[in-house]
């Protein structure tokens, strides 16, 4: 059993007070509870330095990393951990749902 990614939540930060913040305690226990770990690795982190986009996620895999930002629709972290469940089940990364693209951002505010 190989790690298909790793998911980076930022918890921190000065931006924290603006977005909220996203559902800590709801995300560990469902990752426990589908047995994520080792699979699909979820990783708490403080500030990940865009704070110019709050709420933000970095999921990194063999394929590359993809940033989400600006997420204000609680229903994105159940849409996140029902991907890493299904990609976990199927043993290989599978295409990222609208529901997650829709929050997906470029690395820079430079990129198109």
């Amino acid at each position: 059993m190989s790690l298909l990614a790793q998911v980076l939540v930022c918890t921190g930060g000065a931006c924290s007070p603006v977005c909220g913040g996203p559902p800590v305690d709801a995300l560990k226990r469902r990752w426990k509870a589908s047995q994520l770990y080792g699979r699909v690795h979820l990783t708490f982190t403080g500030c990940l330095g865009r704070c110019d986009r709050p709420a933000q996620v970095l999921i990194s895999s063999h394929d590359g990393s993809r940033w989400f930002s600006a997420i204000d629709d609680p229903s994105w972290w159940d849409a996140l951990s029902t991907w890493a469940e299904s990609s976990a089940a199927a043993g290989r990364l599978l295409p990222m749902p609208p529901e997650l693209n829709q929050y997906s951002q470029p690395w820079s505010s430079h990129e198109s």
